[in-house]
């Protein structure tokens, strides 16, 4: 899949999940766009496209997903840092998708703006 930028390989099944973020460097937590799942047990692929999706997955603690040379590695860590320390990562269901999650940052009064996690 040319634009995956997160491949997940199961440990407990013969599957990889090839994940496209788009925004992955830019936005801090990016929606997810389109998943394309290899089943290796009888080679059969699934594609799902879901960009026109109103309530998108959203991808968190991106540090856990790098290496520590990448680039945004430590504003990375930071960041999650930060939403641990305040509590926004405890209910990872109710973060899960983009509503749930921005209902989450109104509650606490708090605004991400780039990867900086600050009051309102």
């Amino acid at each position: 899949m040319e634009n995956a930028n997160i491949v997940k390989i199961y440990y407990n099944k013969p599957k990889i999940t090839y994940l496209v973020y788009p925004e992955f460097d830019t936005q801090a937590h990016p929606a997810l766009q389109a998943t394309m799942e290899v089943d290796l047990h009888n080679l059969s692929v699934t594609y799902h496209d879901i960009s026109d999706e109103t309530n998108p997955l959203i991808l968190h603690q991106k540090d856990a997903l790098v290496a520590p040379d990448y680039p945004s590695y430590k504003k990375f860590v930071r960041l999650t840092k930060k939403e641990q320390n305040s509590g926004l990562l405890k209910n990872r269901d109710a973060i899960r998708r983009l509503h749930g999650w921005l209902r989450c940052l109104r509650e606490n009064e708090l605004v991400i703006e780039g990867h900086k996690l600050s009051s309102k």
